[in-house]
Order: structure tokens, then C-alpha cells, then sequence
């Protein structure tokens, strides 16, 4: 709560007619509504009972990066991926999922408070939103965000209750491991040669 009080003072501390942004949120944002918007959603969560911690799930993070990767390459904004996929085809790629399963979307917030400030008080999906941070029924979540062709950048968290991964997720991630690993030898290759050739010239 600390934190959502900041940003509260931050909005406060400018004049919220004006063109001036805060944290990387869209100057439109910037007005009474969202002001009261803002304050009505810390009141509603000081009120709050606190639920369990959630638990990263690798799973869920593969869920997730399927579509951001899918839709932020195309442009496409919502759940149903430029594949056809749904938040909940795309968590059985990777897990037997069972119980509560849904997906938050966040578009152009860049900071980690943003995406989560995002989620309570931003966007006409903002009550499921805020539903899937606070409801005992879930209890696992992962995330991914990558750039956006017409929203800058995009964040996907999907949520289940219970899942049980299923042998693709270690694959993938062993996958994306090595590509990683790959890219950073790639990288340093490069930046070796770079470094030869200006030695040369010295």
C-alpha cells in the first residue's frame, strides 16, 4: 500500500489539467476521473483482506509468452491470440490445469509498479483485473512482456488455481536457456571482434 500511496502523491503533485505524464503513464490518464479512480482503488484495497502469496509458475510464464510474443508481433490487442489461441488453450500447452484459470493484459505500462497499478486501476477490464489479484482461488502465476506493434509494449500474467506442469515446460525452458545463452555468446563474439579491430587501428 505504501507504494500506491506514492503514486498517489504523484498525482497530486502535478496539475492534473495539464500535458505533463507521470511514471510513464499516458498524459490522457491525467485527469480528475482518473484521480478519483485512483483513490477510490486505494480505499477499496486498504479494505482488503490479504490473500496468500502467489506462486511463480514456469508453466503459466510459457502460457503467457506465447501470446505476447503472438500478439505483440501483429499488433492484436485481447485475449484471443492472431492463432486463434485462448488464455486457457495456451496454459494446456504447458500444464494440466484445473480450477480458476484467467489473464490480465497491460498495454504500454513499463515498470514493474506500473504494470501492477495497471491492473487495480486502469483499462474497462480493470474489475476482472483486480479480481484475479485477490481472489483465494488463485494460486499460481507467471508473466511476460515484450514490445507491442501498436501499444508500445505489452505485459500477459496468466493465473491458475491448481496446475500441474507437464513435461514441454521443461523442454521450452531448456530451449529458451540455450537460445539465451546462444545470444549472449553471440554478443560477446562480437563485441571481441570489435574490440580486435580497434586495436589494429591503434
Amino acid at each position: 500500500m505504501p507504494l500506491f500511496d506514492m503514486r498517489l502523491e504523484e498525482f497530486e503533485a502535478v496539475n492534473l489539467e495539464s500535458s505533463r505524464s507521470v511514471s510513464n503513464l499516458p498524459t490522457a490518464r491525467l485527469t480528475k476521473e482518473y484521480h478519483r479512480t485512483v483513490k477510490e482503488a486505494i480505499e477499496s484495497l486498504k479494505e482488503q483482506k490479504p490473500v496468500r502469496k502467489l506462486e511463480w509458475s514456469d508453466a503459466l510464464f510459457l502460457a503467457a509468452r506465447d501470446h505476447c510474443n503472438d500478439t505483440g508481433l501483429a499488433g492484436k490487442v485481447g485475449s484471443i491470440g492472431a492463432d486463434g489461441s485462448t488464455p486457457f488453450s495456451r496454459i494446456r500447452r504447458y500444464a494440466s490445469a484445473q480450477g480458476y484459470q484467467a489473464e490480465n493484459l497491460v498495454y504500454r505500462s513499463i515498470t514493474p509498479l506500473d504494470i501492477v497499478f495497471e491492473m487495480f486501476i486502469g483499462g474497462p477490464d480493470a474489475r476482472g483485473a483486480t479480481y484475479n489479484l485477490s481472489t483465494e482461488a488463485v494460486q499460481y502465476a507467471g508473466i511476460s512482456s515484450c514490445a507491442h506493434a501498436s501499444r508500445d509494449q505489452v505485459s500477459v500474467i496468466d493465473f491458475a488455481g491448481n496446475l500441474q506442469p507437464n513435461r514441454r515446460t521443461n523442454n521450452q525452458l531448456a530451449q529458451i536457456m540455450a537460445d539465451d545463452a546462444n545470444l549472449r555468446s553471440s554478443e560477446a563474439t562480437r563485441e571481441r571482434q570489435r574490440a580486435v579491430k580497434l586495436n589494429e587501428r591503434l
